[in-house]
């Protein structure tokens, strides 16, 4: 699937695999997975956009850019429902809630703004970070969001109330990645002190210290239900982990280079990884064991793993690629 003319910086795919939303600095592109072809281009920021999601129906996206606003998408139509603007630094990361009528932005200006997407109305905005907002999630109700900042903490969020619930400073520098349960009870983080956390996001503590990488730690994902957990890193190694009792399960070995992203499926059997050695491996969670291990033409940075097993790539290029994944 191509389409862009620059790297692409993010994707998303809405749960049932159908529809998928790719970004980059010139466009965002709604795909039609099923079809492999555009379901149209939409162009509407005027800098660089950093990130998309897509609601589990899959008719309603939304973006953020360094234009420092968020566009609420009609998926059917590729019309732009509402331009959001609220920020006043770049827009870094989002998140929408299953039904698509919540959404969650974090950004620069040290910021979260809760959405109402059907109006394209701020519900409120979040302050609590000490810097910049690199990454937020949001539960499948919309009633829980996490947030990573550069200032070493995560902020679990009540979003109704638009109270802290708990912030989460176990993590010595900067927080790289986290992910986020659909039921918005389970967290996992990832550092460059080459540590990750698993937190019981309802308390506020910490379950387990997830000890294993050598390096820094690039990606982490969550399955559904919150009990596996899979992490990437630039030691050159995935770890799939046991978040119930915080041990490894498999070290995952096969890429020459350093792991760049990962995903997991919502089962919790299936990982995707994607590395600067120019490749992207299947992975079999259960066993540990490489399903196929495929050679690209370019650097994988983004991949997504939809709960149909619709993997989405984008690399440094600027291409976009949808694989139907077929496990025996």
């Amino acid at each position: 699937m191509r389409g862009h003319e620059s790297e692409v910086s993010s994707c998303a795919l809405s749960a049932d695999g159908r529809t998928a939303l790719s970004i980059s600095r010139d466009h965002l592109i709604i795909w039609d997975i099923e079809g492999g072809r555009e379901g149209g281009h939409v162009r509407g920021h005027g800098l660089e956009v950093r990130s998309c999601a897509v609601s589990t129906d899959e008719r309603i996206g939304l973006s953020g850019s360094d234009d420092r606003e968020l566009i609420a998408w009609d998926l059917v139509t590729g019309e732009q429902r509402h331009r959001l603007l609220g920020h006043a630094g770049r827009v870094l990361g989002c998140g929408i809630s299953g039904d698509g009528s919540t959404g969650l932005s974090a950004s620069a200006d040290e910021s979260l703004i809760v959405w109402d997407l059907a109006t394209g109305e701020q519900h409120h905005r979040l302050s609590g970070h000490r810097d910049v907002v690199w990454s937020c999630g949001i539960s499948a109700n919309g009633s829980t969001g996490l947030s990573a900042s550069r200032d070493k903490t995560l902020i679990v969020w009540d979003l109704r109330s638009r109270r802290q619930r708990h912030r989460l400073h176990d993590h010595d520098i900067m927080i790289s990645c986290c992910a986020i349960s659909a039921d918005g009870r389970t967290g996992l983080s990832g550092s460059g002190d080459w540590v990750l956390i698993a937190w019981d996001l309802e308390t506020g503590e910490e379950r387990h210290r997830l000890l294993g990488h050598d390096g820094w730690i690039s990606s982490c994902a969550i399955d559904a239900d919150g009990r596996n957990g899979l992490s990437a890193s630039h030691d050159q190694t995935l770890i799939v982990w046991d978040l119930a009792t915080g041990q490894q399960r498999h070290r995952l070995l096969g890429h020459d280079g350093q792991v760049l992203g990962c995903a997991i499926s919502a089962d919790g059997r299936t990982g995707l990884s994607a590395s600067n050695d120019r490749t992207l491996m299947l992975w079999d969670l259960t066993t540990g064991e490489a399903v196929s291990r495929l050679a690209l033409d370019s650097i994988a940075v983004g991949v997504a793993l939809s709960p149909t097993r619709v993997a989405l790539v984008g690399d440094h290029k600027g291409n976009v690629t949808c694989f139907e994944i077929v496990v025996p």
